[in-house]
């Protein structure tokens, strides 16, 4: 189960417990966890996903082994919780199925910074080494973690594509395969809990924290999309890009705004929204400019997809997928003329040379995301109030803190 801000909760049962378990009667306090339930109506039932129970190796000991089930939250008269961010994406994937498509796959590429420990601030960094992208095995101190790390994520069921040294000085990728949507969430979920845990065994610190140093690369959270139809790929065609897909694309760019509260969650990603780090300020697609918000990756046939290229990980993944499906479905339910592909390097463009060619900005900081979030018809028939209200009360929370907040650029600056 999972916070709105996408942090992992869990409850530990024993085996011989196993059948309250698949009836759905293990109870939690609902109040305890964050955008889950008021204290007045604070009971709530765990329903496991018989489909996502997965054996986790690493945590076995002489006591016996450890098994998991990923669990959708029930309101105390076993009704689906409207807040519960999978049952949310999978109503969506019910919606998209009834319009002719039958799968959406998803795959992740989370970045990530490993550190020798935990920083007391952003200028106290000891990283494990000065590699960049693609650095040597001589050059990449992380390498053998990383192996490690995929093995693991390997024996419960996790299949690692491939990981390798980023831009910036201990950051990392690794990818694993599509999968379902639902499915693709979950791994990334058990990724980045086993990135942490295996990293804190060695006595290490492991972030996703989308910048945490203005002056090298932040972390993306790039998100390969496709959809299927009778096991076919609608996205691919004869010549490239299907129009379904570009409709799918045009889609996404016109809700971009809109969506971004749940795609950059946090007063953090916007600080990795800037420009010269390859993340994206534009709001545009290309086949192969990566400062452009979707990239289209050199892939044919069923391998065709897109890459949503500013989504980080502070977001909830389920519902940084659904509000992507969402917006990519109204671009083809809608038939939204395509907007035409930018091949150029919209960094090096000034703001004239932007306007002409009408690419317009992302929201530039998290009060930004918050107003335009709040100002959509289109975010206001994608949620019920209850839960629209629940995610606009955690952000502005975050907003109000942070203004409270006095911190080393004020001091730098106004003392």
């Amino acid at each position: 189960m999972w916070t709105f801000g996408g942090v992992f909760k869990s409850v530990e049962i024993n085996a011989s417990e196993i059948k309250d378990i698949l009836d759905g009667k293990v109870m939690i306090d609902g109040s305890n966890i964050a955008g889950c339930s008021a204290i007045k109506n604070a009971d709530a039932f765990l329903s496991p996903d018989i489909n996502s129970f997965r054996l986790m190796p690493y945590f076995d000991t002489e006591n016996g082994r450890v098994a998991m089930f990923m669990c959708s939250i029930l309101k105390p008269d076993k009704k689906p919780f409207e807040g519960c961010v999978r049952t949310i994406l999978r109503k969506k994937l019910e919606k998209m199925k009834m319009l002719g498509y039958s799968k959406m796959n998803v795959g992740f590429e989370p970045e990530f910074f490993i550190l020798k420990n935990k920083p007391i601030s952003n200028s106290d960094l000891n990283f494990l080494d000065e590699g960049c992208y693609h650095s040597n095995e001589f050059e990449d101190s992380g390498a053998e973690i990383r192996r490690e790390i995929i093995c693991k994520l390997g024996e419960m069921g996790v299949h690692c594509l491939t990981s390798h040294h980023e831009c910036g000085p201990s950051q990392y990728e690794i990818t694993f395969k599509y999968s379902d949507a639902i499915t693709s969430c979950d791994n990334l979920m058990i990724t980045r809990f086993m990135i942490k845990t295996i990293a804190k065994k060695y006595g290490l610190y492991a972030t996703f924290m989308p910048k945490i140093n203005s002056k090298i690369a932040g972390n993306g959270l790039h998100t390969n999309i496709s959809l299927e139809k009778d096991r076919n790929n609608v996205f691919a065609s004869d010549f490239g890009l299907s129009a379904t897909a570009k409709k799918f694309v045009t889609g996404i760019l016109n809700h971009a705004k809109e969506i971004c509260l749940l795609t950059n969650s946090s007063i953090n990603s916007f600080k990795r929204l800037v420009r010269g780090f390859e993340a994206p300020v534009n709001i545009c697609w290309s086949d192969a400019n990566r400062s452009a918000m979707i990239r289209i990756p050199k892939a044919t046939g069923n391998a065709t997809r897109i890459e949503v290229r500013n989504v980080d990980s502070s977001s909830n993944p389920y519902l940084a997928v659904f509000v992507l499906l969402s917006a990519g479905l109204d671009g083809i339910v809608k038939n939204m003329p395509i907007i035409k592909q930018t091949d150029l390097n919209v960094y090096e463009l000034n703001e004239k040379e932007l306007k002409d060619l009408k690419l317009d900005y992302l929201p530039r900081n998290l009060m930004e995301a918050v107003l335009c979030f709040k100002n959509s018809k289109f975010i206001d028939n994608l949620f019920c109030s209850e839960v629209r209200s629940l995610i606009l009360r955690k952000e502005e929370k975050e907003i109000e803190n942070y203004n409270r907040y006095v911190n080393s650029f004020d001091f730098e600056n106004y003392f």
